[in-house]
This record gives structure tokens, sequence and C-alpha cells, in this order.
């Protein structure tokens, strides 16, 4: 039988082929639910590469491996988008503010009206 880490790395090959590319997403590792790839250079450059992880590929992954909850794009060009402390989305960040303890409508971390965790 496959380890998880096995089943996940095996969908994302499967992913890569039906891009083109053998590196577009790498493993970088999986924890409490929630797992990290790397995009490849030139799929970094992607305008809607965000918007696919959460959905397309996280959908094609959760249907082999329910365990994967969320996926933590890494690179610089993601490094905006995802909660530092929690990793998810801002738009679904829970983490309260450090400073005033909310989890909306906070006015002292930035955030699209969230709290971010600092």
């Amino acid at each position: 039988m496959a380890t998880l880490e096995e089943r996940i790395k095996a969908v994302i090959a499967r992913i890569n082929r039906e891009i083109g590319e053998d590196a577009a997403l790498r493993y970088e590792g999986f924890e409490k639910g929630i797992l990290k790839l790397r995009p490849s250079e030139a799929c970094s450059d992607c305008k809607l590469l965000a918007f696919e992880l959460q959905k397309g590929i996280l959908n094609t992954i959760k249907e082999e491996v329910p365990e994967v909850l969320c996926i933590l794009p890494l690179g610089p060009a993601f490094a905006e988008a995802f909660c530092d402390k929690c990793h998810m989305p801002l738009e679904k960040c829970v983490c309260a503010c450090p400073y005033c303890g909310k989890v909306d409508d906070c006015d002292c971390a930035l955030g699209y009206g969230r709290a971010t965790g600092g």
C-alpha cells in the first residue's frame, strides 16, 4: 500500500504530465492537511495559477487524496496571497489579529478586511 506522500506525489506527477512539464509543480511537503507545492518559474508567471491551484488542481488531488485540505504555493509570487500563520488564502484566514483579537473587520493588520495573523 502506498504512503500518503507517495499518493500525493503520484497525483502531482500525473498533473505535471497533463500540463506537459515534468516539474511544473514540485512537492515540498505535507502537514496538517496543507500541501506545499512550488510551481516552476515558467508557471509562476501565470496570473491564473493561484486560482487554479485552489480550485482545479486542489479538486483533482482531493479526488485521490482526500486528506489534502488546501494547497500552499511556495515562491515570491505567492507571498502576499496567503496568511503566514495558518497558510490559508487571505480571504479564508481565520487567525485573530495579535493586536485587537478580532478575526473580521480588523483595522490593525493588513489583508482584505480580515486579520492576517500579523
